[in-house]
């Protein structure tokens, strides 16, 4: 009991500072929040104001949920890599093609999900996407901080810069 009220506490301090993992993962929920809610409402308009089949619907508002989940992750997430990242030759062109292909995964998963539950299930469309959604989040982070924003000796150089800033300060 005593380890658990241990590693619970050091959840809580970790979470404290920006730079942690558990920090950094939060971000990552509260934009995949956000573009959820993007996700769903794109879904909602592409269904009841075009005549787009319900499956193509769900595929683009996925694409939208990418972009803006891109966006935020760029610049909230993940900010504090960004410069450093930046300088050492990572434009954010190759980074949004590198996170919309390696999510390229998370979206098969997603539509995959969504077109077993719409169809075969038979699940209302906006539950069935808020399913598939939770489908594909590990899969999107994992290639999030694997292969967009925190290559490992990027991640380490960026480390190593900000503490020695934080020093100077």
């Amino acid at each position: 009991m005593k380890s658990i009220l241990h590693r619970a506490k050091a959840i809580i301090r970790d979470s404290k500072n920006p730079d942690s993992p558990i920090s950094r993962f939060i971000r990552f929920c509260i934009v995949g929040l956000l573009g959820t809610i993007v996700n769903l409402l794109v879904l909602y308009i592409l269904v009841h104001l075009t005549s787009l089949d319900t499956v193509a619907a769900a595929a683009i508002a996925i694409e939208a949920s990418i972009l803006f989940n891109f966006s935020l992750n760029n610049f909230y997430t993940f900010k504090i890599y960004d410069t450093d990242i930046r300088q050492a030759g990572h434009s954010i062109i190759k980074k949004l093609l590198r996170y919309n292909i390696g999510t390229a995964g998370g979206a098969m998963i997603n539509l995959l999900i969504f077109a077993l539950l719409f169809k075969i299930a038979h699940l209302e469309y906006l539950l069935a996407e808020v399913i598939s959604i939770g489908g594909s989040v590990s899969f999107n982070y994992y290639v999030s901080i694997k292969h967009v924003w925190i290559e490992h000796d990027i991640y380490l150089e960026a480390i190593s810069r900000i503490a020695k800033r934080r020093e100077k300060t």
